[in-house]
């Protein structure tokens, strides 16, 4: 799926992977290579089809398609790509997902601590390459109350916990001011947590400081 924003000189392509690396994932980086340049950002999620889809040797294989892509990146496609690696969410004791529980499994309990230890194995590769790691499952351990029943997947509210992690985690890799909005869509709730527009981090802390400080005397009165 590709979507161009003409106005903002931005393109997004999704490219839907059932494993990390493969002979059609490097034709298909290839061709966007030749045709477009190499691009500015990757973001990869890709975990649980990985060491559940490809049978016993799974889990072997990804430890090794991981190195092969961000090794590819790195020697193909050149400095100017920055990678993004995110690292699966936490699932359910009880998955019941249709694409990804399949017949046969005996045990799907013991797959939520097979994340853990591949996104432990994702992590440190990618930063030994040199690449970006966002831990998104560390962060969403604490909004398990946002899964979706199937055990897998998340709300609209948690999607978009992520997706604010993700841009957020862009804008500071690359020194970019963050917009600023967080003041203006509170409004007054904004201004009881002392956030104001273009102020710097240290006035937005003193300011929640000093109206935490007045609230917990007026609550003493």
């Amino acid at each position: 799926r590709e979507m161009i924003l003409p106005d903002c000189d931005i393109t997004l392509r999704f490219y839907f992977l059932t494993r990390c690396w493969s002979q059609h994932l490097e034709t298909y980086l290839r061709k966007m290579k030749d045709d477009h340049g190499s691009p500015d950002l990757i973001i990869v999620l890709s975990c649980l089809w990985d060491i559940n889809r490809w049978g016993s040797e799974g889990i072997q294989q990804y430890r090794d398609n991981c190195g092969n892509l961000l090794r590819f990146v790195k020697t193909q496609l050149g400095a100017r790509t920055q990678v993004m690696w995110l690292t699966c969410p936490p699932i359910s004791v009880d998955v019941s997902s249709r694409g990804l529980v399949v017949e046969g499994m005996k045990d799907t309990h013991a797959m939520r601590f097979n994340v853990m230890e591949a996104n432990l194995m994702v992590a440190r590769t990618a930063a030994s390459f040199g690449f970006d790691v966002l831990d998104l499952h560390n962060m969403m351990v604490h909004q398990v109350h946002r899964r979706q029943p199937d055990g897998l997947h998340w709300t609209q509210a948690a999607v978009r916990f992520q997706v604010n992690m993700v841009l957020t985690h862009f804008f500071k890799s690359r020194d970019l001011r963050l917009p600023g909005t967080l003041g203006r869509l509170c409004g007054n709730r904004g201004k009881l947590l002392g956030l104001k527009e273009n102020t710097s981090e240290s006035e937005n802390k003193d300011n929640k400081k000093n109206d935490i400080n007045q609230n917990i005397t007026n609550v003493l009165k």
